[in-house]
């Protein structure tokens, strides 16, 4: 048999189900046979109430924070969704797929049970209910929802949509699923269910020839067989198209070769009974798809209710399909034993217990069962339902399995499930695993972030000391993140680094606007080591260096080929160490822009600002060059003098300066550099040390911006001339003037001459520079003279700089000192493109098991109104929803609120209730903390009922501070006051 429609593979799954938190601990419980039904407590008053249900941890809680809702949505919002919400986010994780990428869809179909948290809690809080709104309840609590609700959460553009079809509903959304990704409606999709039963911690009451269990134990195809038992649970599963996530080199769990859903229409006693037909129909059908015959299904896992009815036409359903014409044994799998019938989840509960009994090459014990029923004749059949843990056997060759789920209703569900292939460990998306590996963690809160953080050492340990493998792990983390504000990063070249790193890390607030700055070092402070290793480690670093020492062979420096191939000398004479520092500028500044993209200001010091003129592009680097090489030349003729550093005020310099001596650089207040003759600079140096000034020759031995050059301009400005210059294409804050230069702006050969002869201003450029908010200024250059020189300039608003390259005698490699550039940049809150910060090489892992979010766990619950609260969970902060430390209650929002006057007032105690928080700040945005347009709809109606002010929709979500719906608010009353 042949299978004609595209193959499915699972490349993630996430879970909430009793006794289990995720797949390791749901298969660890699998294979002791461990039952995670809760025993609770008995009601001596009701000899028929059974005390059990499959409770899962958590039902109540939600990491609001984290999905952007108020308090109160959040505890309006169906569980069911809560907890599939938490699962989809998950499952995304663990497939390293926290984003949809451009030019891809990805999608989600799911279900969810009945909601009996709105019925049984929700519902008797009437006034909350009006406060809301009817349509604002609606999407809070109805099933429609689910599916949609994670789409918008996660921006998913795929198909969306809910199914409802009892307890196959999540087995179908499965199916429908692989639907979507074989007709190319989607590249990924999530499907899966949950059903949380409220009250949670509760059992249920048993009568004579009902489903349920009479003692409370689930016993299918046993000859005690007397009923099933409920439990509660969320599962999610991520699918993609076998071809692309080999591709890819996504993980592969497992295979699905093929699905089939049906009803038993009225081939049946009645609605509620199943069906031999329908259920053989459907068994049948996905064999035919999937290229399967019977004889090779080893497995299947089983809808196995233990109800009279139910298990006998089910196996007669396998009996009649898989039950003959095959010599080897078809083993039978029960979970509802194990965890109970979770109805909406339960069938893709089964599909990840198939998958993991597949995969791992193991059939599981089936908990409490002794001896077949009787009247099921299983000896007269292959199946077998075993005790205890055996391996597959090995004459079937690839190990193929099914999974049945049948709703009450008659739509049946069958899975058939491949073995996966060989894990494709080889890619090409990490680097070779030699260089230093960045570890981002992040989180929505710090105390999330510290949790990851927290995590890792353990993580590294399992994963071992490899380096492929942890260039796996920085890849996974990496790209299989999403990237929220607080964060931190490690660097190192060895798990033991990593491991050392992560105890002393803190997490840190991303600026909230990053602007990105570029700023050139000048000449100096180059050494030959400064480059070592990355052209070999970034293609894009290469590229740009050829291209760079190209162009400056083209104006006629005499250069090697390579960086590795020159002299020490080379580095420190004016005319090829000049041309070298442009090339190593030019070809990072090229790789940073790569990386974190194009910088919105650049500024560079003195020789610095031609490279800054490339970025920027007022230059192609040909021009640059020609303009380097001639700096270069007239500096060679104008050699006999020097430049000496003073820690000392221009007024106080100004006092000791010899007629011979210039201020060639103004670099900070009480940082200048003084230019000239040799001797006029000894004598000088020994008048400031005389008057208690610090002093440092620079090593260099030509007056640099001084009138030394004077006789040498018109020449350059002539070369300078034949240079084709052009507009700029982002701002340039000057050094020469430290004045802004726009896009559109033309820096010509007058600006290069007076470039060269004027003084550096670097100082004042600073300042222009700090005018913007949230700036981070990358110094491209070996060590960090002009980080160290910001420092001491105040700024209007502070500036973050992020060194590049280590200076002389500085123990870090430069591949390791630009790691460590790329962390603080993404700690910044920048978007780095991790793709290009490693050399991508074939034969290495792309993926590995890394910690995924560890979401809050704060309580968003309403009890049912007229019964006691009980007090919410504390979270993971230590601090429940809606408490306050005695530092809150003094905040300042309180006196923000109250200079608004009554209005102001109202308005917050409004807000407040609506969504369930404290009164608001004055500046606090109103969508920002949960809030949406139909709950800003409610609030614009309560403010008019109560203020008498109707305010426009259009203006109030212009203007959604409380500061601003309080100012529309006041307008509009006075303009109706007027006669």
């Amino acid at each position: 048999m042949t299978s004609h429609c595209p193959k499915i593979a699972i490349i993630s799954a996430a879970l909430r189900f009793p006794g289990a938190r995720d797949l390791e601990e749901f298969w660890a419980n699998i294979l002791m046979g461990k039952s995670s039904i809760a025993r609770l407590a008995h009601d001596p008053h009701n000899p028929d109430y059974v005390p059990v249900h499959g409770v899962v941890d958590g039902y109540d809680t939600f990491d609001a924070e984290l999905f952007g809702y108020s308090p109160r949505e959040a505890q309006l919002t169906d569980p069911q969704q809560r907890k599939f919400l938490e699962c989809a986010y998950e499952a995304l994780e663990r497939a390293s797929y926290p984003y949809e990428p451009e030019g891809q869809s990805f999608g989600v179909i799911a279900g969810v049970g009945n909601n009996s948290y709105y019925l049984n809690n929700v519902l008797s809080h009437v006034a909350v209910r009006e406060e809301w709104g009817e349509t604002a309840m609606f999407v809070t609590s109805e099933k429609d929802h689910v599916a949609t609700r994670v789409a918008h959460q996660l921006n998913l553009t795929g198909p969306a949509m809910a199914v409802q079809t009892s307890c196959s509903t999540s087995l179908v959304a499965v199916h429908l699923a692989c639907r979507a990704l074989q007709s190319g409606d989607a590249d990924l999709m999530l499907a899966g269910g949950s059903t949380i039963q409220v009250p949670h911690e509760r059992g249920y009451l048993h009568s004579p020839h009902s489903i349920t269990s009479r003692d409370g134990e689930c016993r299918p195809f046993d000859i005690d067989a007397s009923g099933t038992v409920l439990g509660s649970g969320t599962g999610v599963v991520v699918l993609k198209r076998v071809e692309d996530a080999l591709a890819a080199g996504d993980p592969i769990l497992g295979v699905i070769a093929g699905s089939a859903v049906n009803n038993d229409g009225s081939r049946k006693v009645g609605y509620t009974a199943p069906s031999v037909a329908g259920q053989a129909e459907a068994i049948r059908r996905a064999l035919r798809e999937a290229g399967v015959a019977a004889a090779q299904v080893g497995y299947v896992e089983t809808h196995g209710t233990g109800t009279e009815l139910g298990d006998a036409i089910e196996f007669e359903a396998l009996r009649t399909v898989l039950g003959s014409g095959a010599s080897g044994p078809c083993f039978l799998g029960t979970l509802k034993p194990q965890i109970g019938h979770l109805d909406s989840a339960a069938g893709v509960a089964g599909l990840i217990k198939a998958m993991l009994v597949v995969q791992a090459g193991v059939i599981p014990p089936n908990v409490n069962f002794s001896r077949p029923h009787p009247q099921l004749a299983m000896e007269q059949t292959r199946f077998e339902l075993h005790t205890a843990c055996e391996n597959w056997p090995n004459e079937y060759g690839t190990r193929i399995a099914g999974v049945s789920s049948f709703g009450l209703g008659g739509t049946n569900a069958h899975v058939v499930l491949e073995q996966p292939p060989r894990p494709k460990a080889l890619g090409a998306g990490c680097s070779d695993g030699t260089g230093p590996v960045i570890l981002p963690v992040s989180g929505q809160t710090a105390e999330a972030a510290q949790r990851l953080l927290d995590s890792l050492p353990a993580t590294l340990d399992k994963l071992g000391a490899d380096a492929a493998t942890l260039s796996a792990a920085a890849n996974t983390l990496q790209r299989g993140r999403r990237e929220l504000p607080f964060r931190a990063a490690l660097v190192g070249m060895d798990r033991a680094d990593l491991i050392f790193h992560s105890r002393t890390a803190v997490p840190r607030r991303t600026l909230r606007s990053p602007r990105l700055g570029f700023m050139f070092t000048g000449f100096g402070g180059q050494w030959p080591g400064m480059c070592t290793g990355l052209a070999d480690s970034y293609p894009l670093f290469d590229e740009a260096l050829t291209e760079a020492l190209h162009a400056l062979r083209k104006a006629g420096v005499v250069l090697s080929e390579n960086l590795e191939s020159l002299r020490p000398d080379d580095w420190w004479s004016i005319d090829r160490g000049q041309s070298l520092q442009f090339a190593a500028q030019y070809a990072l500044g090229r790789l940073i822009e790569a990386v974190a993209g194009s910088p919105e200001l650049v500024l560079g010091h003195s020789l610095g600002e031609y490279a800054a003129a490339c970025v920027c592009g007022g230059l192609d680097v040909l021009g640059a060059a020609e303009l380097v090489a001639a700096r270069s030349e007239a500096l060679m003729l104008a050699a006999g003098g020097g430049m000496t550093s003073v820690l000392a005020s221009e007024e106080e310099v100004t006092d000791i300066l010899g007629p011979e001596l210039v201020v060639a650089a103004r670099n900070a207040p009480g940082t200048v550099v003084v230019s000239g003759a040799t001797e006029a600079l000894a004598e000088f140096e020994s008048r400031s040390r005389d008057r208690g000034f610090k002093v440092r020759r620079l090593d260099i031995d030509v007056a640099a911006h001084s009138p030394h050059l004077d006789p040498y301009l018109e020449a350059f400005r002539e070369r300078a001339g034949s240079v084709v210059v052009a507009p700029l294409k982002q701002p340039l804050v000057s050094t020469l003037n430290g004045r802004t230069y726009r896009k559109g702006d033309v820096l010509d050969a007058d600006y290069w001459t007076d470039h060269l002869r004027g003084a550096v201003e670097f100082s004042r450029a600073v300042n222009e520079v700090g005018k913007a908010r949230g700036v981070v200024l990358v110094e491209i250059g070996p060590g960090q003279p002009l980080s160290g020189l910001i420092q001491k300039i105040s700024t209007r608003r502070p500036l973050l700089t992020v060194p590049t390259l280590p200076g002389p005698g500085e123990e870090l490699t430069p591949r390791e000192a630009l790691a460590q550039t790329w962390a603080r940049l993404w700690t910044a809150g920048m978007a780095v493109r991790w793709e290009h910060t490693r050399k991508p090489r074939s034969g290495h892992p792309v993926h590995a098991e890394m910690p995924t979010y560890p979401f809050g766990h704060d309580r968003h619950w309403l009890e049912p109104a007229g019964e006691t609260l009980s007090p919410p969970a504390a979270g993971a902060t230590g601090r429940t929803v809606g408490e306050k430390s005695a530092k809150d209650s003094q905040a300042p929002s309180d006196r923000e609120v109250n200079a608004l006057g009554d209005v102001g007032e109202v308005i917050g105690q409004l807000w407040a209730g609506l969504l369930g928080t404290e009164v608001p700040s004055a500046r606090a945005n109103f969508f920002a903390v949960g809030g949406d347009s139909l709950l800003l709809v409610r609030l614009i109606g309560q403010i008019q009922h109560e203020l008498g002010a109707r305010i426009p929709l259009r203006d109030a979500s212009a203007n959604p501070t409380l500061e601003g719906l309080a100012t529309l608010t006041t307008h509009v009353r006075r303009r109706s006051e007027r006669p």
